[in-house]
């Protein structure tokens, strides 16, 4: 955490870990329009392509950042620690202020600024993202992933289109339909058995084509993330938390 006196100053209303996090927002706020200020004095904005993401979502209790309305936070497999910002700029091709509302990720960087540059993405051996370009500017209406995974550990999680499954090293396993659930508060595992038994089996076919880790974090990590889980899973919990922070 670290902060200028000057960007600190600019925040009177807010104290501790939630003052500090806003001012290094403001200095990067500040050092992207720097960059921003630069291609187009270059002439190259127009056809640049600039995406703004991040790995992860906000520590809670590191940094008093606040992921609501999603529940958990950063190294957890809630909504709160898996969506990030993701922004894309490109004015000679895409139209701004637009939203996009399908999952996409990190992978689709690279198929996308291939396909920028003229080259043909099935030339891509072995990548898993899609050239999304067709899909924001409305030429594909499909949805750029059908399934999404993330692992750490025991702990994984497989997206198949809006249902969600998380499972766990410490407990059984959820399942959320997130199209009517983005909070993950009502768990349809014991409700969903066909959906949830096709589902572990997907994930197990993902992980069948993945290395093994050459080395591994120790338990007392994987208990400090999934304590995480617990400690921000409602609203009403991570309220009761950022109170804590406020103060520090």
């Amino acid at each position: 955490m670290h902060a200028t006196k000057e960007d600190l100053a600019k925040f009177p209303k807010l104290t501790g870990k939630r003052k500090e996090v806003a001012a290094m927002t403001l200095a990067l706020d500040r050092a992207c329009g720097k960059i921003l200020d630069k291609l187009k004095a270059l002439g190259l904005d127009d056809n640049t392509i600039i995406v703004f993401s991040n790995d992860n979502g906000g520590p809670t209790d590191k940094n008093a950042s606040l992921n609501l309305p999603l529940s958990g936070t950063k190294s957890n497999h809630l909504e709160g620690g898996l969506r990030v910002p993701y922004l894309m700029k490109w004015s000679k091709k895409l139209k701004a202020g637009q939203v996009y509302d399908y999952p996409v990720s990190t992978f689709d960087l690279l198929p996308t600024f291939y396909a920028a540059g003229g080259g043909d993405v099935k030339d891509l051996d072995e990548v898993d993202g899609v050239n999304l370009i067709p899909f924001v500017d409305g030429s594909n209406k499909s949805r750029p992933h059908e399934y999404l995974f993330w692992k750490k550990d025991v702990r994984a999680v497989c997206r198949n289109n809006d249902w969600k499954l998380i499972r766990y090293a410490d407990r059984p396993a959820e399942l959320y339909d997130l199209s009517k659930d983005l909070t993950e508060q009502n768990n349809l595992a014991s409700q969903e058995t066909e959906r949830l038994k096709m589902m572990f089996k997907k994930l197990f076919e993902w992980e069948l084509t993945q290395e093994r880790p050459l080395w591994m974090l120790k338990q007392t990590f994987e208990k400090y993330d999934i304590d995480r889980m617990d400690r921000y899973r409602t609203p009403e919990l991570v309220k009761k938390e950022m109170e804590k922070y406020q103060k520090n």
